[in-house]
């Protein structure tokens, strides 16, 4: 890389090397204003700029707010919840569906399970199995008693060997063979007692 400048800059060089020293002030010619005006507008050190600091009246500031991507997505979503959350509310209230259906038995009140037969070990078993608490499970006397007891059951008996789910109006949805494992025997019942 050369070190010396080219000839057709030697005449630049003397002119400002002649400006810049004080002692030979007479024989520097003056710099010329807009070379000055260029060299202070590039070197001189720039001041910041102040922001604006005059007050917003509160309906810009309103304006401002509203304006902010945040606050529509916001609005948008309180509007449909607005509107949904109604609707739904008065479809299942119309409808008289709940999660488990229009006419599931389970929603509202427990289901008894009835005993028919005398076989206190078949009770205690279903009861150890802990699917079922004690207050639902009763023994009845006769197949007719347990029938005739109102509301939504499950019969099980142990005389015929057949488990049966009959819904509030009396009509039978379900009748299975009880298993021939006692452990299998409260699984079976749950089963009646879900198709009700």
């Amino acid at each position: 890389m050369p070190l010396e400048l080219p000839e057709r800059l030697h005449a630049t060089r003397d002119l400002l090397m002649r400006s810049l020293i004080p002692t030979h002030a007479e024989q520097a010619p003056e710099m010329p204003t807009s070379l000055a005006l260029d060299l202070t507008d590039r070197f001189a050190p720039r001041r910041p700029t102040a922001p604006d600091t005059r007050s917003l009246s509160w309906l810009q500031k309103a304006r401002h707010f509203l304006a902010t991507p945040t606050f529509g997505a916001v609005a948008a979503a309180i509007a449909l919840l607005g509107a949904a959350l109604p609707l739904l509310q008065n479809h299942a209230a119309l409808s008289g569906e709940s999660l488990r259906g229009s006419h599931g038995a389970l929603a509202h009140e427990a289901i008894p399970i009835l005993f028919v037969g005398q076989h206190p070990d078949v009770l205690q078993t279903v009861l150890d199995s802990g699917l079922f608490e004690a207050s639902n499970l009763s023994s009845a006397s006769s197949l007719a008693e347990a029938e005739a007891r109102p509301g939504a059951k499950v019969i099980v008996d142990l005389s015929t060997s057949t488990i049966t789910a009959i819904t509030k109006e009396n009509a039978t949805v379900q009748r299975v063979a009880v298993p021939t494992s006692p452990d299998n025997l409260a699984d079976a019942i749950a089963f009646a007692v879900s198709s009700l």
